[in-house]
């Protein structure tokens, strides 16, 4: 996965509404939303209120197809109806 299909992939996690988002757990807790920032080719996420880095992305924020998930959801709340 290239760069830019790994920001992709994080984005599509932050906004989806059917996971929880990454969030800041800085010193401080400000609990912010972290965003995909590039620094020296690497990927990493920022934290839109205290500017913390964390370097580490998880797995499965890579490995899900955010968009079939929510599918999938929609489509079996749909069956319970």
């Amino acid at each position: 996965m290239n760069n830019e299909e790994i920001k992709m992939k994080i984005v599509e996690w932050q906004i989806s509404g059917f996971v929880h988002p990454l969030n800041c757990i800085g010193e401080n807790g400000c609990g912010n939303t972290m965003r995909p920032i590039e620094i020296e080719g690497k990927v990493i996420l920022q934290c839109l209120g205290c500017k913390k880095i964390q370097k580490y992305i998880p797995e499965i924020v890579l490995n899900t197809d955010v968009k079939a998930l929510e599918k999938d959801i929609m489509n079996k709340l749909e069956k319970g109806k």
